[in-house]
């Protein structure tokens, strides 16, 4: 009888185990998809700003950059 309980008591643990396991694992899951979603958005935005980097110091050609940049940002 001993040795039943103590077999019950272990496979209760491990069942708790298995669940901590489980939720732990749904929760890097979730964490991994916000992760890869920031790091997408971070591109998309690394894509708006790299053009901006190479503004000219002629006022005209500033003028029609950020007018594009504008147009681009509309459509965006």
């Amino acid at each position: 009888m001993d040795a039943n309980n103590r077999y019950e008591m272990l496979g209760q643990k491990l069942t708790d185990r298995q669940s901590e396991l489980d939720l732990t694992q749904r929760a890097i899951s979730q964490y991994s998809d916000e992760l890869c979603s920031l790091s997408s958005w971070l591109d998309d935005k690394e894509q708006i700003i790299l053009p901006l980097k190479s503004l000219s110091a002629n006022e005209q050609e500033a003028g029609e950059k950020l007018k594009e940049h504008q147009v681009w940002f509309l459509f965006c």
